[in-house]
């Protein structure tokens, strides 16, 4: 009797050891590791790689990507069931955001901080501004390309 009981349970062990195992969906984000970061004068800290705008696109190409752009950022708080907002209006759908833990959990699984991050975007080629994204309240707006943010970069 013993014998039988412990064939099945060699028997569920072997079974329950080989269920296939589906593939990890493949990520289109690059997080820049530190030494591409400060080679090209970015600064590591808790939430990533922070440099300006001219930097992270330096940045994402030593890394083999690219800048993201506005599109695909705002893309991820839209799929997290989160609301893309002004930066200069819309607190009431910022606040919705910040206080959605559903979308806050989603968009940190996602690979993402609550801080802003560049992105390719700019107002004109040759203008002074860039257009940022922000996670944790889903704000889009425009900062001089001098200002260090976030830098997240998309495979190419």
């Amino acid at each position: 009797m013993n014998f039988k009981i412990s064939i099945l349970l060699s028997i569920g062990l072997i079974i329950g050891c080989t269920q296939s195992v589906t593939p990890e969906k493949k990520s289109k984000w690059i997080t820049p590791l530190e030494t591409v970061c400060e080679k090209s004068g970015g600064k590591i800290d808790a939430n990533g790689c922070k440099n300006n705008w001219f930097g992270g696109s330096m940045i994402c190409s030593e890394s083999g990507g690219r800048l993201p752009t506005l599109d695909e950022l705002t893309n991820e708080i839209v799929s997290c069931q989160g609301i893309v907002t002004q930066s200069n209006r819309g607190i009431g759908e910022m606040l919705q955001n910040i206080g959605n833990h559903s979308y806050q959990k989603c968009y940190k699984n996602h690979g993402f901080n609550s801080v802003t991050y560049w992105s390719s975007s700019t107002i004109s080629r040759f203008h002074p501004l860039a257009i940022y994204v922000e996670f944790k309240g889903g704000l889009k707006g425009a900062l001089p390309k001098a200002s260090p943010r976030y830098i997240t970069c998309v495979k190419r």
